[in-house]
C-alpha cells in the first residue's frame, strides 16, 4: 500500500457500498481491518487459486 498511484485504489473501492475488498500481502497493512478477505501469502501463491475459483463461480 505504498506505491503511488496504486495506494489510492483501496480508498476508491472502500467508497463503494457494494464492493468487496481483498488484501493479498505477506505483511500487515494499516487497512487490514477493512478487508472482506485477507491473505497472508505472496500474490503468486494465491492468485491462481483465486482465478480458478472465480472461473468456477462465473461459469
Amino acid at each position: 500500500m505504498t506505491i503511488h498511484p496504486a495506494t489510492y485504489l483501496p480508498k476508491l473501492v472502500l467508497e463503494r457500498e457494494d464492493a468487496k475488498f481483498i488484501i493479498i500481502n505477506v505483511r500487515n497493512t494499516e487497512i487490514d481491518d477493512k478487508a472482506d478477505i485477507l491473505f497472508r501469502e505472496r500474490t503468486v501463491k494465491v492468485l491462481s487459486d483465486i482465478l480458478r475459483e472465480v472461473r468456477r463461480v462465473l461459469v
